[in-house]
């Protein structure tokens, strides 16, 4: 039974895949079956934390494929309650 994307049932648990470029990040926002949000935002914390929001009340597990920005950003999201995996790149599936 398909939903609307933008519909969630309470407790699910969302999966935010974060890449980071110098002044853009790419965000998307899913759970285990349906992608929520998926987008290109402004490089900073603000911006994300605007995104994130719109999912308050959903535990949120941070997915970012280790790069140049890894710690600092990873401490920042751990912080805020954002548990995080991280991911070397050849591992990362690609279509």
């Amino acid at each position: 039974m398909s939903r609307p994307k933008n519909e969630l049932t309470g407790g699910e648990d969302l999966f935010v895949g974060i890449d980071l470029h110098r002044n853009r990040w790419h965000v998307t926002i899913r759970t285990l079956d349906v992608e929520l949000f998926s987008a290109s935002i402004p490089g900073d914390w603000e911006a994300l934390h605007s995104v994130l929001a719109r999912y308050a009340g959903h535990n949120k597990v941070g997915v970012y494929e280790a790069g140049y920005f890894g710690s600092g950003f990873i401490d920042r999201l751990v912080n805020h309650g954002i548990p995080c995996l991280v991911t070397p790149p050849r591992l990362v599936p690609q279509e």
